[in-house]
């Protein structure tokens, strides 16, 4: 079942996209993971012992190995899994439901493809959150003392976890 002459069906455009992205996040997550080691530094207000983005980095791996590194991973590839497809798909359902009315063979307007792009972005980015959420803390969970630590194991015992303790509206 193809959208159009040519194209591929719905489902494998969510499918590519989703795919798509989860290469990416797996290879720049360390990168992020760095990043937000970095802002956490940033909170505790002292400034004589922050570390620059390459000593964070080997301060990492000397705390927990190279697979500390990729701590969070697991949140971060349902993250863009979710987003993305979702992304892509509405993205697409919007701009064929907008270009309806549309001639046959014409482009659909500029501020057409605008609002479909941020109604889309805007439905991923609702869907995604709680993946962005257990993200962030399992990325975090590093730098806090150990008896303030998740210890999520992975992206769903870390979605239980806030189930159960902090309820669906956390």
């Amino acid at each position: 079942m193809a959208s159009a002459a040519g194209e591929p069906p719905l489902y494998r455009k969510f499918l590519q996209g989703g795919l798509a992205a989860m290469a990416g996040a797996s290879a720049s997550h360390p990168l992020d993971l760095i990043k937000v080691r970095l802002q956490i530094q940033g909170e505790a207000g002292s400034a004589a012992n922050r570390l620059g983005p390459w000593a964070m980095a080997r301060s990492i791996v000397a705390s927990d190995g190279v697979p500390g590194l990729f701590s969070g991973l697991t949140a971060s590839m349902l993250r863009q899994a979710v987003y993305s497809s979702v992304r892509f798909g509405v993205y697409d359902v919007a701009k064929e439901r907008l270009g309806r009315n549309q001639p046959a063979g014409t482009d659909l307007p500029l501020l057409e493809k605008v609002v479909a792009g941020l109604g889309a972005g805007a439905v991923g980015a609702a869907v995604a959150n709680p993946c962005d959420v257990i993200m962030v803390r399992m990325q975090a969970d590093g730098k806090l003392p150990p008896e303030l630590r998740r210890n999520y194991r992975n992206v769903f015992h870390g979605l239980g976890s806030i189930t159960r303790e902090e309820g669906v509206g956390a």
